[in-house]
C-alpha cells in the first residue's frame, strides 16, 4: 500500500496540462484509481491522488502511462474537477470525428438517444460541452454557427470566453440534439425559439434556460444555467460592507423593496440572500420567479407560465389571497404587477421584487412611468438597492503598482499611494480576476424623503435630496473597492461609463 501521508502536496491549477498529453489514456481508469496525471516528462510522470494506492494499482499505472510514476497527494474535488474537464474534452474530440463519419456507418446503429449507456457521438458531444460549462462554472453556452467553424463561447465571471470549436458537419447534429431535449420543434430554423432543459450531471440537477436565434450561417443557441442546487450565499455573504444599511430596510414589517440593476448584476442572488436572512418559522413566504432559479426551504416559490395565463400579475394575485407575511416578484415589469405590488405593500406585506433601473433614484421615475401616483410610491416604498458586479483581483496573482495621473486624479490619491491589479496566472486563466463582488447604492426612506417624493417629479431634486443626506452613489463605492486592493481601476471604469 503506498501512504499518501508521506506525499507532497499538489496544486494542480500551478501547472499548464497540454490536452495532447492525454492521447491514448483511457480517463475511465484514472477515475477508477481517483487520480489524475499532472506532469509529463520524458521517462515519468507526476500524478495527483487523494487516497491511498495499493501496489497493484501502482503497477496498473505505470503500466496504462507507460512511464514511471511519480504520486503527490492532491485535494479531492479538485482531481475530481480535472478528470471531469479533461475526460470531456477527450470525448468531445473523438465525438467530432465519429460525427463526420457518421454517413459512412450504419445508421441502424446510430440513436438520437443514449440508451443503456450506449456510446452515441451526437449526445457525448452535447454532454461534452455541457459538462466542460458546468466544470468552469458558466453561466451562459453560446453556440455560434460561422461559415467554415462553430465557435463555443462561455460566460465566467460576466465575461465570454473560449471554450472550443467544433465543425460544421458536427453542429448540425448538436443542433437538433439540444433543440428536442428543449422540446423545441426541430423543423423551424428561420424564427427564434424558446425551450428549457432538465439535466442531470453527477446527481446534480440544472435548469437550461435554451434560446435559438437564426443567422445568415444557422441557428445560435444560448443556454442559460440555473444551478438550482447550488449553496446559497449569506446575506452576509453578499452585502458586505453594506449589511448595516440594507437591514435597517428588510427589517421593517411592510412595504417594497426593490434591487435595481442591469441583466446579469446579480439582482436575483441579492434577493435571496434577503430571503434566507429573513426566513423564519413564524413568516409565510411566497414568491412568483420567471424560473425559480434556488430552491429554499419554507418558501412557496411559483414559476410564471404565460402559456396557461400565469403571469407576475396573475400570480401576485393568487399570493395576496395565501395569507402571505412575505411576497418575492421576481420583476416589476409591467404596470398592473407594479400596481398589484404597491397594494399589497400598503396592506401591509413586505414585497421583494427587482426593477431594471440604471440606480436607486431612477427606480422612483420608473414607477412614475408605470402609473403609480407619487402618494402610493412615497407610502409603499421603504428603499432602493441598486448593484452592478465587478471581478476580484485574483489573490493568486496580486500584485502592487504605481497609478497613472489620471487614476489618482480619480481616485484622491496620494503621491505615495498604490494600486492592485492581477498579473495572470493558471488559477485564473491568465485574466488577473478570480470571482465577483456586489456593488452597491442604498436608498432607504423616511419620513422627510417620502415627503420629498410626494412633492416632486424632479428626479435632480430627489437625488440631491439623498446625497446631501448622506447616500453614497455606486461609482464612490466601486471607487472604494479600487483603493481597498479588491478590483482594478479599469473593471471599474466599466461601471461608470454604464452610469452616463
Amino acid at each position: 500500500m503506498y501512504n499518501l501521508n508521506k506525499a507532497t502536496l499538489v496544486d494542480l491549477d500551478d501547472y499548464k496540462i497540454a490536452k495532447d498529453n492525454f492521447d491514448g489514456i483511457d480517463m475511465r481508469i484514472m477515475l477508477k484509481y481517483k487520480v489524475f496525471p499532472f506532469d509529463f516528462k520524458e521517462n515519468q510522470v507526476s500524478i495527483a491522488a487523494y487516497q491511498s494506492l495499493t501496489m497493484d494499482a501502482v503497477r496498473d499505472l505505470k503500466f496504462i502511462l507507460k512511464k514511471e510514476i511519480v504520486i503527490f497527494k492532491g485535494d479531492k474535488t479538485q482531481i475530481e474537477n480535472y478528470i471531469n474537464i479533461y475526460s470531456s474534452i477527450k470525448l468531445g474530440q473523438r465525438a467530432i470525428q465519429d460525427i463526420k463519419m457518421e454517413k459512412a456507418l450504419d445508421k441502424s446503429d446510430k440513436s438520437m438517444e443514449n440508451i443503456n449507456g450506449k456510446y452515441i457521438p451526437t449526445v457525448c458531444l452535447a454532454d461534452s460541452i455541457i459538462c466542460l460549462a458546468l466544470t468552469k462554472n458558466a453561466s451562459d453556452i453560446h453556440i455560434e454557427p460561422f461559415k467554415s467553424i462553430v465557435h463555443i463561447r462561455i460566460r465566467v465571471d460576466g465575461m465570454l470566453t473560449e471554450l472550443m470549436e467544433i465543425p460544421k458537419e458536427a453542429y448540425e447534429s448538436v443542433l437538433i440534439r439540444i433543440k428536442i431535449k428543449a422540446k423545441m420543434n426541430i423543423t423551424i430554423k428561420k424564427n427564434p425559439q424558446d425551450g428549457r432543459i432538465e439535466y442531470n450531471n453527477n446527481g446534480v440537477c440544472y435548469d437550461f434556460r435554451v434560446s435559438t436565434m437564426p443567422t445568415i450561417f444557422g441557428e445560435k443557441i444560448v443556454m442559460r444555467i440555473l444551478y438550482k442546487e447550488k449553496s446559497l450565499l449569506t446575506f452576509e455573504e453578499v452585502t458586505y460592507d453594506k449589511k448595516e444599511e440594507i437591514s435597517k430596510i428588510i427589517d421593517k414589517p411592510n412595504g417594497i423593496i426593490l434591487i435595481s440593476g442591469p441583466t446579469g448584476s446579480g439582482k436575483t442572488t441579492t434577493l435571496y440572500s434577503i430571503l434566507s436572512k429573513i426566513n423564519t418559522l413564524e413568516k409565510n413566504i411566497v414568491t412568483i420567479e420567471d424560473p425559480v432559479e434556488i430552491l429554499m426551504d419554507r418558501v412557496n416559490q411559483i414559476n410564471v407560465n404565460s402559456k396557461i395565463g400565469l403571469t407576475f400579475a396573475v400570480g401576485l394575485k393568487t399570493i395576496l389571497r395565501q395569507d402571505p407575511d412575505i411576497v418575492m416578484v421576481g420583476e416589476i415589469r409591467d404596470e398592473e404587477t407594479a400596481q398589484i405590488a404597491v397594494r399589497a405593500a400598503i396592506t401591509g406585506h413586505l414585497v421583494l421584487s427587482t426593477i431594471h433601473t440604471n440606480d436607486t433614484f431612477s427606480a422612483i421615475s420608473r414607477l412614475r412611468d408605470m402609473g403609480i401616483e407619487r402618494y402610493l410610491i412615497s407610502d409603499a416604498l421603504s428603499g432602493v438597492v441598486a448593484q452592478r458586479l465587478v471581478r476580484k483581483i485574483c489573490k493568486h496573482c496580486k500584485e502592487e503598482y504605481e497609478p497613472n495621473f489620471h487614476e489618482m486624479e480619480i481616485l484622491n490619491l496620494k503621491p505615495k499611494d498604490k494600486l492592485f491589479r492581477g498579473r495572470g496566472c493558471v488559477k485564473c486563466n491568465y485574466t488577473g480576476y478570480a470571482g465577483r463582488k456586489a456593488v452597491f447604492e442604498v436608498m432607504a426612506l423616511d419620513e422627510e424623503s417620502r415627503h420629498i417624493i410626494n412633492s416632486t417629479d424632479d428626479l435632480d431634486e430627489i437625488k440631491k435630496y439623498f446625497i446631501k443626506k448622506g447616500t453614497k452613489l455606486l461609482k464612490d463605492n466601486a471607487y472604494e473597492l479600487v483603493v481597498k486592493g479588491e478590483t482594478t481601476f479599469n473593471e471599474v471604469v466599466k461601471i461608470v461609463d454604464g452610469l452616463g
